[in-house]
Parts: structure tokens; C-alpha cells; sequence
């Protein structure tokens, strides 16, 4: 083959897949640029593009998108769940009657709190800025035991639906799962542009933009699933801010007019009204919450916003489960409460035993710290004073010691005669018969060398250590200050 036939297959090639894909060309270059090369409607080109539609086809049968797979593994575990209820749950649905049946859940209540079942479904839908908020906040949805379904899709919205068509897909997802509780939804970025042949803004835009968003609420509302709208942040791009602020009067409008629930994104991400890449927390460090294009999230930035639709979970019981209403957004901090109390009612009273002995031991080591103190000091003065000073400085300091030893066995006879009755009588007639101080002499016998000896007073006895280190507190202090 020549290189003139290589080139003229070549573009043949190209204009076939032009021809054949028009339709996906033209939309993409529509929501990318926001502009119309043709009219996407044109019956020649339908025809055309008709090779497409069934490859399309073929390929959704072969091979399921992510969207698909998530859709029905959700579906398969909700399938499960109620098979393993069993019975009794449909028995007493059947029981109940009309009138006192409770208005089925999730619910939004006066609060602004969301009401729901343990076993609930969330379904994430949006643009790339739900895709990041999704990230964070389907973890903690999986945490709290919640089915989350993400098909979130970036470079989508409400305005092109040529490329992609939020009230369409909705709709097959819920045939495809009816389970789903919870729609949650963010758009905005991709949308304040013009439609084909119709200008943004326009009372015709309007209309047609404000119909969009109805029909994600009425097909949510259908199945008995609540939306959650997150508001559009404020962005980097002060041209774009001023055509989301716009945007968002309309998601606004139309979410609390059917009793859905808008959360402000900006309360979180930019509390001033203006755009800030950084916010500070409570500890006024500063947190990035805003990725470097000015527009999607950073880490902190998603767990923030995912943080304003947890806060407002309040999961239902069951009857016959141990408790009522319950703030998923508290469940740590009440476990937390909760496993204090037990530690204080299964070991306040080891506490209150332990305490008792230790004071009984701190009263024990006071009496010996004052005793030892003591005679520390007796010594430091012997040798700042110097081992030659004269025997009247002495003798005064022994005299001094001497004192101290026999109030020390006099404190130990009052412990001893008041103990008699708890089988200290033994120790007590051998106080009295001289037995312990004659004791005390063959201890200290160095110390008791003059002719005075029978007369003087006697060195503390080491039974007298031994009752004076477990005697009570006022002893030592009573010793200190004599």
C-alpha cells in the first residue's frame, strides 16, 4: 500500500467515526466548550448514528459500567436483609393498621434532622464536586452501617442533558434498586451556561432548568426516597460565583417547597462569604479546604461537607431494640460517656479501699520520714560543727536526742496501753517490767556508757521504731514540735 492509499483510508476512517458517533462528538464539544456544532436532532444524523446505539448496547450487555454493578450489589444486600428478617416482619406489617402506622422513614423533621432506619441507602448522584464529597462521606456512611451507592459523575449536570441526564438515570436506578432512601445530590458547576438555541438565564431557561430539578425531587418523592441538595460552593472564579449564587435561589426554591433538605456548602467551606482556600478550625490552625483549581475540595474540604450531612442523621430503632432515637453524629462521644460511668461503677469501691490504704500507709511513712528527719539533722549539726567541739555542746545535743527518744517510747506506751485490747497486752507488761528498754540498752549499748546509765533516759527500743512508724499522724507531729 502507498502512503496516498495509507492517507486516503485514513480519512475515510475518521469520517466514518465522525458520522457514526456524531451525536457523542457534538455533546461533548456542547458541555466542554458550551457550544452547538449541529443539531444533534437532525434525522439524517439520527439515522447515521443509529451503528451506535447498538454498540452501545452490545457493550452494556458484555461489559456492565461501575454505575450498573453498584446498583445491583446494593440491591443484592438489601435483598438479603430482608430475607433474613424472616416472616415476622410482613406479619406485623399486616397486623398494623392504616390509622396508627407511623409516616414511613426517612423523614425530615421540624428540626432539620433526618429520621432513618439503620438499614438505609444512600444514593449519591452529581458532578465532579459530588464525587469528592463522596469520597469522605460514603466511609463514613459505611461506618455508621449505612449501603451507599456512588454514580456520581464528573462534567454533568442539569443544563446538557444530551450528554448526560440526571432525571433519566435517576429513574433507572430506582427500577434498577428500590431500596434506595436517600438521594444526595451536587451540581452546579457545569450548568450556568446556554442551552441549545436557548440563553442562560432567560425566563425560557429558567423554566426549563427549574423542570430539571423538579423531576429529580417528584421521581425521588415516587419511591419514597428523601433528597439531600448540597448548595454550590462559593469558587475561585468570581464570573462563575456570581452564575452559581444564581443557580443556587433555584435548587433552593424548589428542594424547600417539596420539604427536601439544602444543606449550605459555604457555611462550611467559606463562612465569610467569600472565597478562601483556607479555613481555620476551633484551635484557629488553618485547614486547605479547597483543591488548587479553585472549584473541587481538598481531603478536609470533603470530610467538612460530608460532616454537614452526618450531623443531621438520627437513626430510628426498632421495636424491641434497647433504645429510641439516636444522633448518629454523637455515637462516639456517647460511647465514650457511657464506658466512663461503667469504670466508675465497677471500680468506685476498689478506689474508695485502696484509698483508706494508703493513707493508712502515708501516715506510716510520714512517722518515719520525721523520725529519720530528725536524726539527720542531729548528725548535719555534729559536723558543721566539727567531731572536736567542746563536751558541753555535746552533751546538749545528745541531751536533745535523749529527749526525743523518750517521748518517742512515751508515745509508744500510750499506742500500747490503748492497744491492749487488740492483743498488745504482751507488749504493754513488757514495757512496764523493763523488758524493752533493757532491750534497747543491749541494742544501743555504745551510746549508754556513763555511771548514770539506770537513771538516764533510754534510746528509742526498735519495738518503740516499730510502734511509732504505724501510729497515727498527730505523733510525728507532735515530735517535731518539741
Amino acid at each position: 500500500m502507498s502512503i496516498r492509499d495509507f492517507v486516503v483510508t485514513l480519512l475515510i476512517s475518521a469520517l466514518l467515526v465522525l458520522v457514526v458517533m456524531n451525536k457523542s462528538i457534538n455533546s461533548y464539544i456542547e458541555q466542554k466548550y458550551h457550544m452547538a456544532l449541529f443539531n444533534p436532532e437532525n434525522p439524517v444524523l439520527s439515522l447515521l448514528g443509529a451503528p451506535r446505539e447498538w454498540l452501545d448496547t452490545l457493550r452494556l450487555n458484555l461489559f456492565p459500567t461501575q454505575e450498573d454493578l453498584a446498583l445491583e450489589s446494593a440491591l443484592h444486600e438489601a435483598q438479603a436483609g430482608e430475607n433474613s428478617t424472616g416472616e415476622a416482619g410482613e406479619n406485623n406489617e399486616t397486623e398494623s393498621s392504616d390509622e396508627n402506622a407511623e409516616p414511613p422513614y426517612p423523614r425530615l423533621n421540624e428540626q432539620g434532622q433526618i429520621e432513618l432506619k439503620a438499614d438505609s441507602t444512600f444514593l449519591f448522584i452529581g458532578d465532579s464536586m459530588m464525587q469528592g464529597v463522596g469520597m469522605t462521606l460514603g466511609r463514613e456512611l459505611k461506618k455508621l452501617g449505612f449501603s451507599v451507592i456512588d454514580i456520581a459523575r464528573q462534567s454533568t449536570g442539569l443544563t446538557y442533558t444530551s450528554f448526560f441526564d440526571w432525571g433519566k438515570t435517576l429513574k433507572e436506578a430506582f427500577a434498577k434498586n428500590p431500596h434506595i432512601n436517600i438521594v444526595v445530590m451536587m451540581v452546579g458547576a457545569n450548568d450556568p451556561y446556554n442551552m441549545p438555541k436557548i440563553k442562560y438565564a432567560s425566563p425560557e431557561w429558567v423554566e426549563i432548568y427549574e423542570q430539571r430539578i423538579q423531576s429529580i425531587l417528584d421521581t425521588a418523592r415516587e419511591h419514597g426516597a428523601l433528597v439531600v441538595w448540597y448548595e454550590a460552593p462559593i469558587v475561585k472564579k468570581e464570573p462563575l460565583n456570581a452564575r452559581l449564587a444564581f443557580l443556587n435561589t433555584l435548587y433552593k426554591s424548589r428542594v424547600e417547597a417539596a420539604k427536601q433538605l439544602f444543606l449550605p456548602s459555604n457555611s462550611a467551606l467559606a463562612p465569610d462569604g467569600i472565597y478562601t482556600p483556607y479555613v481555620k478550625n476551633d484551635q484557629g490552625k488553618s485547614i486547605k479546604m479547597r483543591a488548587s483549581d479553585g472549584i473541587h475540595f481538598s481531603g478536609d474540604g470533603s470530610r467538612a461537607l460530608g460532616a454537614l450531612l452526618v450531623e443531621r442523621l438520627e437513626i430510628i430503632k426498632e421495636e424491641g431494640e434497647d433504645s429510641g432515637d439516636l444522633d448518629s453524629a454523637n455515637v462516639d462521644s456517647r460511647d465514650s460517656a457511657d464506658s466512663r460511668d461503667v469504670d466508675s461503677r465497677d471500680f468506685g469501691g476498689v478506689d474508695s479501699r485502696a484509698n483508706k490504704d494508703s493513707n493508712k500507709d502515708l501516715s506510716k511513712d510520714s512517722a518515719k520520714n520525721s523520725t529519720r528527719k530528725k536524726r539527720e539533722k542531729a548528725e548535719s549539726t555534729r559536723h558543721q560543727r566539727g567531731f572536736n567541739a567542746d563536751a558541753d555542746k555535746m552533751d546538749s545535743i545528745d541531751s536533745a536526742d535523749s529527749m526525743n527518744s523518750a517521748d518517742s517510747d512515751s508515745a509508744a506506751s500510750d499506742f500500747a496501753g490503748s492497744a491492749s485490747s487488740a492483743n498488745f497486752g504482751a507488749l504493754d507488761s513488757s514495757r512496764d517490767s523493763g523488758a524493752l528498754n533493757s532491750s534497747a540498752g543491749n541494742v544501743d549499748s555504745s551510746a549508754s556508757t556513763n555511771d548514770a546509765e539506770s537513771s538516764a533516759p533510754k534510746p528509742a527500743s526498735l519495738e518503740s521504731i516499730l510502734l511509732d512508724s504505724i501510729h497515727t499522724p498527730h505523733k510525728a507531729a507532735r515530735a517535731s514540735d518539741e
